[in-house]
């Protein structure tokens, strides 16, 4: 049997140490710069999306500013339509609520009435008449200025509500065609752009879809802890951990490997060397094309690094909420009990 100098060992050991606090000291050092951290790849990120409506703008209108400037226009209005969308119909359905209140509280008071136990409780208690008198309250809060905060004057809340109710086909078909829309968009350049669009982001299909599974596997985990059903906690953290290893593990592999028919950065090296050479790889045609494909493995292998990230603060962040769960004598979450047949169930 093969034997090893003690020297040797013992640097290994020494080695494996070093490597681990200084991994440990790097996610320290991320933790405490997280918030500008985060702010430069979100700005990173938001200028290699815009990259593609500006490049588009700027074949069309001839002048890059003017089409830095539409785009970034376009990208603040989009959250202002959003809101125009979201909002009516969700103030609509908080006043919808807060008029049925009454009704609501008068139902559970005669179901409460109908059953003993209950009414003995509600005699000693009297919780169901405090929240009927209550809920008889609410349609006297909810004044229609107080729905147009949003908005604007009462007449463009009810404007816009007619345009966005969710019963209205117009609504309707304006918001699936906003949906089908901005997926079609990908669509479409992948049509006109062979070697761009959908064809870029396919790949991270894969690792995103099982990257978000893994969190919301820690998700499942991180509650059960604070649920104090600690026994159970292996039904989530053995398919957790395999998901992790391999989605990591395949991340690191997509963005750092040498291989150029699996790593994105080597794939992108090798094609903008090609192209500095004047030399066209399939499937590009044209020095130009060589370039948009380097930039977007350029964009794969940041999106990717991106994912990768999030995923490690999270089993960062479960693993802390699991430490003070931990600590707590009694369950930090509770499971809500179910509400439908709770009247046969009763009676």
């Amino acid at each position: 049997m093969a034997t090893y100098p003690r020297e040797s060992t013992a640097r290994s050991v020494l080695r494996n140490v070093l490597i681990v606090v200084a991994v440990a000291i790097t996610l320290y050092l991320l933790y405490l710069v997280r918030k500008p951290l985060g702010w430069i790849i979100i700005a990173t990120f938001l200028a290699i999306a815009m990259s593609g409506p500006v490049n588009f703008l700027h074949r069309h209108l001839g002048r890059r500013g003017i089409a830095i400037g539409l785009s970034y226009v376009g990208l603040l209005l989009i959250p202002i339509g959003l809101g125009a969308i979201i909002v009516p119909p969700v103030v609509t359905g908080a006043n919808d609520l807060a008029n049925d209140a009454p009704r609501y509280a008068a139902d559970v008071q005669r179901f409460v009435q109908r059953n003993k136990t209950l009414r003995g409780l509600e005699d000693d208690y009297g919780v169901v008449t405090k929240v009927e008198q209550e809920a008889r309250k609410l349609p006297n809060r909810s004044h229609p200025r107080e729905r147009c905060l949003f908005i604007g004057d009462e007449r463009s809340y009810d404007r816009l509500r007619a345009i966005f109710d969710r019963h209205d086909l117009p609504a309707n078909l304006v918001g699936t065609g906003l949906c089908v829309a901005l997926w079609g968009y990908f669509l479409y350049q992948g049509v006109v752009d062979p070697l761009g669009g959908i064809n870029t982001l396919w790949q991270l299909f894969g690792v995103g879809n099982q990257m978000l599974a893994g969190i919301a596997l820690l998700l499942c985990t991180s509650v059960l802890v604070k649920m104090k059903r600690e026994r159970y906690v292996w039904v989530t953290l053995a398919p957790t951990a395999w998901l992790l290893i391999t989605t990591l593990t395949a991340g690191v592999q997509k963005i750092f490997d040498p291989d150029p028919k699996i790593g994105f950065l080597s794939l992108a090296r090798k094609f903008s060397d090609a192209a500095a050479q004047g030399t066209v790889l399939a499937p590009a045609k044209s020095i130009a094309e060589m370039q948009r494909v380097a930039f977007n493995n350029y964009l794969d292998a940041v999106v990717c690094a991106f994912f990768v990230l999030l995923v490690v603060a999270m089993c960062i962040f479960a693993v802390k909420i699991c430490m003070q769960a931990l600590k707590q004598a009694n369950p930090t979450a509770h499971e809500i009990p179910p509400l439908a047949g709770t009247q046969g169930a009763l009676a």
